[in-house]
Order: C-alpha cells, then sequence, then structure tokens
C-alpha cells in the first residue's frame, strides 16, 4: 500500500503528465522513480483513455530518460492490448450472449407460468392432506393404516364381531 507521501508524488507525476497531453512538450520526468511513472501513466490513460495515446507514442520516441521511455512503452502496450480485449468482445458478444440469453429466457418462461402452477398446485394439496389429517375415527373404527379384516376377542367368533361392526356402520 502506498503513503500518503507516494501518493503525493505519484499525483505530481500525473499532473505533469496531464500538462504535457497536449504535446507541446515533452513532460520532463527525471526526478520520478519507475514504480511512480507507471503508476501515473496508469492512472493517465484510465482517466483520458483514447487521448493519452499521443503522448504515449511521442514519449517512446522522445522522451527525457530511458525510464520514462521504457515505462510509457509498457504503459502503450498494456492499453494496445485491452483495445484489442475489447474489439474482441465488440465482435464476439452478441454470439457468446445470445445463447445463454436464451437459456435465461426459457428459465423466465418456467418460472414465470409453470412455477405459478406448481405453486397452485401444491398449496391444493396441502389443503387436501391438512383436511385428511384432521378427519378422526369413530369409536367402533380402527385408525387408518390398520387391517382390513376386524380383530377377534378370546372368546368371540369372527361373525360375531363383524356383525357387531355392520351394526354400527349401519346406524
Amino acid at each position: 500500500m502506498t503513503g500518503p507521501a507516494e501518493r503525493d508524488v505519484e499525483a505530481a507525476c500525473l499532473l505533469t503528465l496531464e500538462g504535457s497531453l497536449d504535446l507541446r512538450e515533452m513532460p520532463d520526468l527525471g526526478t520520478y522513480s519507475v514504480k511512480v511513472i507507471d503508476s501515473a501513466l496508469s492512472a493517465l490513460v484510465k482517466r483520458h483513455g483514447a487521448a493519452a495515446a499521443p503522448l504515449l507514442h511521442a514519449m517512446v520516441e522522445r522522451a527525457n530518460t530511458k525510464t520514462a521511455r521504457t515505462a510509457a512503452r509498457r504503459a502503450l502496450e498494456e492499453s494496445e492490448a485491452k483495445l484489442k480485449r475489447v474489439k474482441y468482445w465488440d465482435r464476439e458478444f452478441s454470439t457468446v450472449v445470445e445463447p445463454m440469453a436464451k437459456q435465461l429466457e426459457k428459465l423466465h418462461t418456467v418460472l414465470a407460468n409453470d412455477m405459478g402452477k406448481a405453486a397452485a398446485h401444491l398449496a391444493r394439496v396441502v389443503h387436501t392432506l391438512t383436511q385428511y389429517a384432521d378427519i378422526h375415527p369413530t369409536s367402533g373404527q380402527e385408525p387408518t393404516g390398520g387391517s382390513m379384516a376386524p380383530e377377534s376377542t378370546p372368546g368371540s367368533s369372527p361373525s360375531a364381531s363383524g356383525s357387531a361392526a355392520a351394526n354400527e356402520v349401519a346406524s
């Protein structure tokens, strides 16, 4: 991380570079370190974009120090690489994004239509299951999940308990 003094030096270097954007005279960067010049050139390119290109080209050819020429060359190469990437994505963006956009539209359709219907169906199922859970067996009936055949108690015959159950159901 840079300290306040370094930021002040970088800001001064950037001001020197911005003062030379009109190309009337080359900036005097002899007192600045390579690191300061690099960061100031990066800031210049970020701030001014293509307007900084003529200055970078001029600095590569005619800067006072080798350090400034090298830093300008690096900044120019970096800017050209970024421009290449922007041109690539300008050409390829639609071919890369359109298939994904179609998939997204399909997902939107599913979410907008089918999910609403599914939620309504699940609400009906929950309501039906809640009503089913609220049904309580009467005293003579077996709880749900029991066997369908009537139980016989010791000492009684299955037909006798069956007729008693039939009488309860009939009443």
